[in-house]
C-alpha cells in the first residue's frame, strides 16, 4: 500500500537535513576520488609494469565508479525531495 505524499511544507530542520544529504556525500566522494587518483598515480609511476598493482588499481577504479553512481543516485533523490 502506498501512502500519499504529504502536502505540509518541510520544516527548516527537515530542509536542512535534505540539503546536507544532497550536497555533502558528493563532496566527500570527490575528495576520496581525488585522493585515490593521486595515490594510484604515485604507485603506478613508482612501480611501473607491476601486473598485480595494475589489476588492483583497475579493480579499485571500477569499485569507485560503482560507489560514485550510487552516491549520485542517493544525492539526486534527496535533491528531488527539496523541490
Amino acid at each position: 500500500m502506498t501512502h500519499p505524499a504529504s502536502t505540509r511544507p518541510l520544516t527548516d530542520a527537515q530542509a536542512n537535513w535534505l540539503r546536507v544529504n544532497a550536497y555533502l556525500p558528493p563532496l566527500v566522494l570527490l575528495g576520496v576520488l581525488f585522493s585515490c587518483v593521486i595515490a594510484s598515480a604515485c604507485l603506478l609511476t613508482t612501480f611501473p609494469s607491476t601486473p598485480f598493482l595494475i589489476g588492483f588499481v583497475a579493480a579499485a577504479a571500477i569499485i569507485m565508479l560503482v560507489v560514485a553512481a550510487f552516491t549520485a543516485l542517493y544525492a539526486y533523490h534527496h535533491h528531488l525531495d527539496l523541490r
